[in-house]
């Protein structure tokens, strides 16, 4: 599977508290952030729609771009 990169902003508060959690787990806050986004992906994996959406967006991009989004859902 592809990887894809995701860049956030945080206000100043938030980003020091992800980085105090970081540094109480001694993980970097890369390796954090990504644990706590898969965990929330896995709560709503089923939530109603999920699959319509992956599919409309997929169209989406296909009119769009011309191009095909390849659907990484499980």
């Amino acid at each position: 599977m592809a990887s894809r990169q995701l860049n956030i902003r945080l206000d100043a508060s938030s980003a020091d508290e992800l980085e105090a959690h970081a540094f109480l787990r001694r993980v970097p806050v890369a390796a954090l952030a990504r644990d706590v986004l898969r965990e929330f992906l896995d709560r709503v994996r089923d939530e109603p729609g999920l699959e319509g959406a992956l599919v409309a967006r997929a169209e989406h991009d296909r009119q769009r771009h011309g191009k095909v989004t390849h659907l990484h859902h499980p």
